[in-house]
């Protein structure tokens, strides 16, 4: 299966945009309680094999790209496909 590297960048967006973008991608932990409970949430590369390159960098199989192509275009984030 090919893998390809998906770059992207969201300077043009607001920071607070930009917190979310990271954490539907990648998911992120909940904590509340002051630490009692902590909550794993899932993110859309979470159920699929990928590997973070750095910031706005990362890779995956071929298969996955329709996925990620809509995921960026619903927030406007404009994306290199190598």
């Amino acid at each position: 299966m090919k893998e390809l590297l998906i770059s992207y960048s969201t300077k043009h967006l607001l920071p607070r945009k930009q917190v979310q973008i990271v954490r539907e991608l990648y998911g992120y932990t909940d904590v509340s309680k002051h630490g009692k409970y902590r909550y794993e949430r899932s993110g859309i590369l979470t159920g699929i094999f990928h590997k973070r390159i750095r910031h706005g960098c990362f890779q995956i199989h071929q298969k996955h790209l329709s996925m990620l192509k809509s995921f960026f275009k619903k927030w406007n984030v404009k994306i290199e496909v190598y």
